[in-house]
């Protein structure tokens, strides 16, 4: 796994290249952000990432506006957390 240890964010990962992307870079070891404007996607994305037991964070984010962008790379609160296939563990350590 050549991106173990690694975070990928993906925008435009809730379809299409992007989602499958993200599918990629999970396979590959990465913790993935799901980064996109359209809520629905990024969730279904993220059952993909977790069923190949990867880790995945959706984010709804509009690259073209700035502070959406930064709100969205923010590390999450401490309390925040996925689940994957084996356990519950937090993206962002």
């Amino acid at each position: 796994m050549k991106l173990m240890d690694r975070i990928a964010v993906i925008t435009g990962a809730g379809s299409g290249i992007g989602r499958v992307s993200a599918l990629e870079f999970a396979r590959e070891g990465a913790r993935v952000v799901v980064a996109d404007i359209n809520t629905p996607g990024p969730q279904d994305t993220v059952k993909q990432v977790q069923a190949l037991c990867g880790q995945a964070l959706a984010v709804e984010t509009d690259v073209a506006d700035l502070n959406s962008v930064q709100g969205s790379l923010r590390p999450p609160s401490k309390t925040s957390h996925r689940s994957t296939c084996s356990s519950t563990m937090r993206l962002f350590r």
